[in-house]
């Protein structure tokens, strides 16, 4: 195993904030490169240190006060579930406001909707307008767009709030 490859290891076995993690990984390059001017090989430091997860379970022990929570299967589905919907609701306002309104602009001379034609007229009577559709902002299924928004927003608060929860009583 390189360095890299064992610091690597370290590195995923901490549960600690990003900032104190940077800090341990600098460190143990430190120290690597500190033993490996003073002639020892990769292998013997390794070997000396131990395995990532007992190096990582060192590091808790110091740092016990700031450990952080593990994920479970339910941060995993509300945080899943979260980005999906969000993803879904892009795509929705992406396919139906942007995308429209961009090849209308490109290929027909400016931003026209489809929704915007209308009926002059008749062959059995008097003249009269028919609208076809309303405005092209009213016309967007909206529910269509702020479901998925509502859902993602829904699954998003629900993971932050069981992690703060979690958090709060591991403290």
């Amino acid at each position: 195993m390189t360095k890299e490859a064992y610091i690597r290891a370290v590195m995923r076995n901490l549960r600690l904030p990003r900032k104190i993690k940077k800090r341990i990984k600098n460190d143990l390059l430190s120290d690597f490169t500190a033993r490996m001017e003073a002639g020892e090989t990769q292998e013997q430091i390794i070997k000396d240190m131990g395995t990532p997860d007992r190096v990582a379970a060192e590091f808790h022990e110091n740092f016990a006060g700031q450990l952080l929570p593990q994920r479970t299967p339910l941060d995993w589905f509300l945080l899943i579930a979260g980005i999906l919907f969000g993803a879904i609701a892009l795509l929705k306002v992406l396919g139906e406001v942007l995308l429209p309104a961009v090849l209308s602009a490109l290929f027909a001379g400016g931003p026209a909707f489809p929704e915007d034609v209308a009926i002059i007229g008749g062959a059995d009577g008097p003249t009269a307008v028919f609208v076809t559709g309303s405005l092209a902002i009213g016309s967007i299924q909206w529910i269509g767009i702020l479901l998925p928004l509502l859902l993602c927003a829904l699954f998003v608060g629900a993971y932050l709030w069981h992690r703060r929860k979690r958090k709060s009583s591991i403290s």
